[in-house]
Formats: C-alpha cells, structure tokens, sequence
C-alpha cells in the first residue's frame, strides 16, 4: 500500500509545474541592439520589397516606432521578436514573414570526449 502512495505522490510531483528559464545569459543592452538592428533590416525590406508601394496603406513608420520602443522596454527575446512580428503581421499578407533567428547556445558538459 505504500509504495503504491509513493508511487503516485512521484507522478504529481513530477507533473508538477516548475519555473524554468529557457535563456542562458541575461537580456541586456547588447540583445537590445541586436534587435534594434533587426528591425531596422525588415523595416527596409519591407520598405523597398513589398508588393504595394502605399503598403496597403497602414502606418507602417508608426508601427516600427512602436516597434522600437518595445525592444527598448524587452526583458527577454520572446519580446523582442514579438515586437518585430507585430510590424509584418500588421501587413496582413501571407507571403510575408518574419522568421526570428535562432539561438546559438553553448552546452558544457563537464568533460571532454
């Protein structure tokens, strides 16, 4: 009967939900830039490769700005290309896309083969 009880109070322990962070290093000013210069890159893509010349006529300097500040507020890089994301969807075109980066992350082990 007790290794029964064991057994379950181990699975809802484990299920249990645990904070984690997915990031290796700390969002600082140095990532802030990085998407800074992101932006700036699809911002001038989109300027000189979209399409419709009016961009479907929506505020596009004003969402860039927006854009801008959000970056310079992120904590963390899920908001920085949720703000650079914000600016393509806002175009409503489903050939255009922003793909984030992805991460370089440097596992150590411990040991060496």
């Amino acid at each position: 009967m007790n290794t029964r009880i064991y057994f379950y109070l181990t699975i809802v322990l484990a299920a249990a939900p645990t904070p984690l962070r997915a990031q290796l290093h700390e969002f600082g000013s140095r990532d802030r830039a990085r998407g800074k210069i992101i932006l700036s890159v699809v911002a001038h893509t989109v300027r000189t490769e979209f399409w419709d010349p009016g961009l479907k006529g929506i505020p596009f300097d004003s969402l860039v700005a927006v854009a801008d500040s959000e970056i310079a507020h992120a904590t963390a890089y899920g908001q920085m290309n949720g703000a650079i994301a914000k600016v393509i969807l806002a175009l409503d075109d489903s050939h255009t896309r922003y793909w984030p980066p992805s991460g370089v992350n440097r596992i150590e082990l411990g040991w060496s083969p």
